[in-house]
């Protein structure tokens, strides 16, 4: 039987423990605290409460329906003068086609050319009722417009002192309750 070679134990090489490297503490480095800046208060500026407009509410009513008045004064006026102008080309065209009418009468000879004149003319009449009519609709509808701007300005106007009314009312009531 083979006899075991002894073989020496391996003991372990000792290592000298390593030791942690001393590094100093870092201290904060020490900055001087900053001082807030004083800023002065501000002082609210003193305004005067204004005073509410010393006009009566029939006053702040009238005054626009006066001037809707006097629109409306001026267009009755501008729609009379047009309806007398009106008139009076009418009337004009008419007695043209009566003279022409009696020409017609007095003078058979020219008959034919008297017709082609009073269709002429009649054609003439017409296109300038047709004018007319439209020119005398192009008005009604600027006019109705016109109108409908006004009353919604007003409609604004009146909404906006309104409530400037009611903002100075309000205000004058946080004044007397302090």
């Amino acid at each position: 039987m083979k006899q075991p070679i002894e073989q020496p134990v391996k003991k372990p090489i000792e290592q000298p423990m390593k030791q942690p490297i001393e590094q100093p503490v870092k201290k904060p480095i020490e900055q001087p605290m900053k001082q807030p800046i004083e800023k002065p208060i501000k002082q609210p500026i003193e305004q005067p409460v204004k005073q509410p407009i010393e006009q009566p509410v029939e006053q702040l009513i009238k005054q626009p329906i006066e001037q809707l008045q006097k629109q409306c004064k001026k267009l009755h006026q501008l729609q009379q003068k047009f309806e007398h102008q009106f008139n009076q080309q009418f009337r004009q065209q008419n007695e043209q086609l009566q003279q022409q009418q009696q020409q017609q009468q007095e003078i058979q000879q020219q008959q034919q050319e008297i017709q082609q004149q009073q269709q002429k003319i009649q054609k003439q009449h017409q296109k300038i009722q047709k004018q007319l009519q439209n020119q005398f609709e192009h008005f009604q509808k600027q006019c109705e417009q016109q109108l409908q701007e006004q009353l919604q300005q007003l409609y604004e106007h009146f909404q906006y002192q309104f409530e400037q009314f009611q903002k100075l009312s309000e205000q004058q009531i946080q004044i007397q309750l302090q």
